[in-house]
């Protein structure tokens, strides 16, 4: 198998995807929130819309982002299990308690109620957002294992049946069933990692045509399946996601090509203490807007949600570089 070239330093259009999927992310979370809150009318035909147009590419779009640098992450041979643990199992552990915590002290005004019985549970099923670190980690085992074969077509095969059983199976393993569910788009971005940076290096991506062609493509085939009510089941979602990957990515190129949005560009950076944090600061604020304030304008909870998930997480991540206190993301390591 052929391994990705080194990377000095980041690659800018891996950043403006990380960046548009993490926002992504915290609308779809913010969303799903205001769904589950009794005493706010969400209108159900946008909800419907929305969140399945987003569920069908946002996470599949991170894993295959996560595949991408396998390849070099592996090379470090001596420390790529320690490196994960650091950067993946580490920040699992840390926010999971940070989180169930405070919904266990709040608990009077939150969607879900979390009780102290229940903290055993992180260690084999995970809560909230965090179903995504573990998950990662469990694919990154996996595919080191399937790495030793050195054939790229077992591992794709392997990675397509994992999908399949989980599919037809309907397997009640919790956590080990959507990391065979994601496994596929993880795969795909290890194995398709050298042509995509031989494009990026040819800047065959990310022109205005190709963006808005991309657009419509994947809004118009969405728009269509979910009109109908379609099930997005099996292969579909394979595909859909796709779409969804390739959208974000062309956009992603446009806007590093220019320099555009460099906003987008710094929360990809750092999209994993976003991803850890956001859920705080957005259910907190909802509590807030409605005990403190009386709110209870759906848009304006969506809007002050999402607002708050990026701000708030980014807060922090200030005040740990400022105050040398990185420990609470990752092990030894500083962004």
């Amino acid at each position: 198998m052929r391994n990705t070239p080194p990377v000095k330093n980041r690659i800018q259009w891996v950043d403006y995807a990380k960046g548009i999927g993490i926002v992504l992310v915290i609308y779809s979370h913010v969303l799903r929130g205001l769904h589950h809150t009794p005493w706010l009318s969400l209108s159900q035909e946008f909800f419907y819309y929305s969140d399945t147009f987003v569920y069908s590419f946002h996470m599949p779009l991170f894993f295959l982002l996560a595949g991408l640098f396998v390849q070099k992450s592996m090379a470090k041979t001596t420390t790529f299990f320690v490196n994960k643990l650091k950067i993946i199992v580490y920040p699992y552990f840390v926010w999971s308690l940070i989180q169930l915590g405070l919904q266990i002290v709040f608990s009077n005004h939150t969607n879900h109620i979390v009780t102290l019985r229940q903290l055993p549970e992180i260690f084999y099923a995970p809560f909230f957002q965090f179903w995504f670190l573990y998950a990662l980690f469990i694919i990154y085992c996996v595919y080191a294992l399937l790495h030793r074969t050195k054939n790229k077509y077992f591992i794709l095969a392997v990675s397509l049946l994992l999908y399949l059983f989980q599919y037809y199976a309907r397997a009640k393993i919790g956590i080990l069933n959507t990391a065979m569910q994601y496994c596929l788009y993880f795969v795909m971005g290890a194995l398709l990692a050298p042509t995509f940076f031989e494009l990026s290096e040819k800047k065959s991506f990310g022109s205005p045509f190709q963006v808005i062609s991309a657009a419509v493509v994947c809004c118009a085939v969405q728009g269509m399946l979910l009109y109908y009510r379609v099930n997005y089941a099996l292969f579909l979602s394979i595909i859909m996601a796709l779409l969804g990957i390739f959208m974000v990515i062309q956009l992603a190129h446009f806007l590093a090509d220019r320099s555009r949005l460099p906003l987008l560009r710094y929360l990809g950076r750092h999209s994993l203490e976003i991803y850890v944090a956001h859920g705080i600061f957005f259910s907190g604020t909802r509590i807030a807007l409605y005990s403190l304030v009386g709110v209870q304008d759906v848009y304006a909870h969506l809007v002050c949600g999402i607002v708050a998930g990026i701000a708030g997480p980014l807060i922090i991540v200030a005040a740990c570089n400022r105050w040398n206190a990185y420990f609470l993301f990752r092990l030894n390591q500083r962004r």
